[in-house]
């Protein structure tokens, strides 16, 4: 199996990602094969060589047991969008749900923002979830508590396909108040997405590194609202550097001194986004992109559909 030896050489000590993605065509598929290549090639004994591979068979029976596909960066079926961030491309993905849901080609939104929206934050990303969901186009986000959680129900509720991208290994979901979200997303033919096997906690780190994938996976940006500081930035950051389309709500009048906005005027300035006024800016885009007439905006009184 493909996995097995990508998986070793991530858990050899000194060897970075850069390198596993440069020798992942090139690794031997049996354990007596890799530890004479790995020892030729870096110098690291038998003892080291044969616990990782140790390492990388208990993780694949720990994915088989928790029904999580193992996809490498030499697969056909390996995210094809994340072939565009290419030296900070995971080796190895771990993917929970349908494979489908990553190879759309049609637009990819990412709903993102603060976890303590206003409430016209949360309805406006319940909205765009919605709209997404009309038009054919999956919602990326990341199962947090706020605008992802309303970014996600929106677009479960008119039956779109949703994608999480979470910080941790797929044996678990964090926070353990959207569990039910998640089996959802994967009912409805969408999937949970991470970079980290079975096993492994959310930390701080990998929460920014998941910031990455968000918007390599999608294609348009949306920040809801965000504070001076936290995670939305960082996707902001790692979007303009992957040249994605930026698109940020306008705070109203009465919410310019709300805690929970005061971050976005700061990523129009910096990440070159675009001001919208509400979910239905979003249209125009579908429009230009897809080359079809979209379905008109939808109104939804149903945030409550999944409770926090």
């Amino acid at each position: 199996m493909k996995a097995i030896p990508l998986i070793a050489l991530q858990h050899l000590p000194g060897i970075g990602a850069k390198t596993v993605l440069k020798m992942a065509g090139d690794l031997p598929s049996g354990p007596v094969e890799f530890a004479d290549f790995i020892n030729s090639r870096f110098g690291h004994p038998l003892q080291e060589t044969v616990h990782a591979w140790d390492q990388a068979l208990q993780i694949m029976d720990k994915c088989l047991q928790s029904n999580i596909n193992v996809v490498t960066v030499i697969d056909e079926n390996y995210p094809e969008r994340l072939h565009g961030i290419r030296e900070d491309r995971p080796p190895v993905m771990y993917i929970k749900g349908s494979h489908e849901a990553l190879q759309s080609n049609s637009a990819v939104v990412a709903i993102i923002g603060t976890r303590e929206p206003t409430d016209r934050g949360s309805k406006a990303a319940y909205d765009l979830g919605c709209i997404a969901a009309q038009n054919n186009l999956p919602v990326v986000s990341g199962l947090a508590y706020g605008c992802d959680y309303h970014g996600h129900a929106g677009c479960l509720d008119q039956g779109g396909i949703a994608v999480a991208i979470l910080a941790h290994g797929l044996d678990m979901v964090y926070p353990r108040k959207h569990e039910n979200l998640a089996n959802q997303i994967i009912e409805k033919g969408g999937c949970l997405l991470s970079e980290y096997p079975p096993g492994v906690q959310a930390r701080k780190w990998t929460f920014i590194a998941r910031d990455r994938l968000q918007s390599a996976l999608s294609d348009i940006l949306v920040v809801i609202q965000t504070g001076i500081h936290g995670g939305t930035h960082h996707t902001a950051a790692f979007a303009q550097t992957q040249q994605k389309t930026i698109l940020c709500l306008r705070p109203h009048e009465h919410e310019l001194h709300h805690p929970s906005v005061q971050g976005n005027a700061d990523i129009v300035q910096t990440r070159n986004a675009i001001w919208i006024d509400g979910p239905d800016d979003l249209i125009p885009l579908i429009h230009n992109r897809n080359g079809n007439r979209p379905e008109q905006h939808c109104t939804s009184g149903q945030l409550e559909l999944f409770p926090d």
